[in-house]
């Protein structure tokens, strides 16, 4: 069979990610395709290549099947199951095994249903996120990639035994990645991560793959206001538009670089100008160039 060779991709928040098992149920709800960008792939994903085994013939759809022996017994049953549903509720045994893999199911019952002797937890997930990459892989992807957003408000976590937990989870995310082929992370974070963090815990991460982001050049920040604003008007109900013509969004650029002490790293600059077209936006008499006085930067 020919099989679509695009990537998937995926964005998950750290925030409220605790537990092994929330993190993987966050990567498989956040998975995305280049053919599906809006929500989430998963059961799109599946489908699509189900369409496909299902018009080959008897013959070549067992040969199919039997690559997902690579599998675990458990992701094995769950997907042939999806399938080749029982012919009573086959509705329901599909959306039973598409829930399963993305961890919703939380009991040995349900998961039997579905040909499963364990479902998604603290305990099996690294298993599974090994599973689910080797099954994009089976289906036709080339592998996943995943990006964890806001590592560094781990160390705001309030309760002690919680950061620990977090930072235990970590580890095992970058212990997975060595682990499992077609699969990559990229952990987005600020330099106060690498301050708060405890080193012994991410022993395995070598300075060569870490990327310092530099600061922009001023033809990029200028790039950047441009892009923000178009995103923030199609966000708010903005009034009095004229205020965020190419030429402010220059002369806020100029301003911006005569006002800030930090240079022009991206963050900063990011959040300023955000900020400041919150201010207009409720203000539709205030200019964006006047917002600046009253932003710390």
């Amino acid at each position: 069979m020919d099989y679509s060779t695009e990537g998937a991709t995926l964005q998950v928040s750290t925030k409220n990610s605790i537990t092994s098992g929330t993190v993987y149920s966050h990567i498989v709800k956040s998975l995305r395709t280049d053919s599906c960008r809006d929500i989430p792939a998963l059961e799109m994903v599946i489908q699509n290549w189900c369409d496909k085994i299902l018009t080959i013939g008897l013959d070549n759809r067992k040969l199919v099947l039997q690559k997902l022996k690579k599998l675990s017994p458990d992701f094995q049953n769950v997907l042939t199951a999806y399938v080749e549903p029982s012919k009573k509720e086959p509705w329901k045994i599909k959306e039973l095994a598409i829930r399963w893999i993305q961890g919703d199911l939380n009991n040995f019952r349900d998961s039997k249903t579905v040909g499963a002797k364990s479902y998604a937890c603290d305990a099996t997930s690294l298993e599974m996120l090994q599973n689910l990459v080797l099954m994009l892989k089976i289906i036709g992807f080339n592998g996943m990639v995943i990006l964890l957003d806001e590592a560094e408000s781990i160390p705001c976590i309030s309760k002690f035994s919680k950061i620990r937990n977090a930072y235990d989870n970590l580890g095992r995310l970058i212990n997975c990645n060595f682990e499992t082929t077609n699969l990559y992370f990229i952990y987005a974070t600020t330099p106060l991560f690498f301050k708060e963090v405890e080193i012994d815990r991410f022993s395995d991460i070598k300075d060569e793959n870490i990327i310092n982001l530099q600061p922009l050049p001023k033809s990029s920040l200028q790039q950047l206001a441009i892009h923000i604003r178009d995103l923030h008007i199609q966000s708010y109900d903005w009034t009095n538009i004229s205020r965020l013509i190419r030429q402010n969004l220059l002369n806020y650029v100029d301003m911006f670089l005569r006002t800030s002490k930090d240079g022009t790293l991206a963050r900063n600059f990011v959040k300023a100008i955000v900020t400041s077209l919150d201010i207009c936006q409720e203000n539709p008499k205030l200019a964006l160039v006047g917002t600046l006085k009253s932003i710390k930067l």
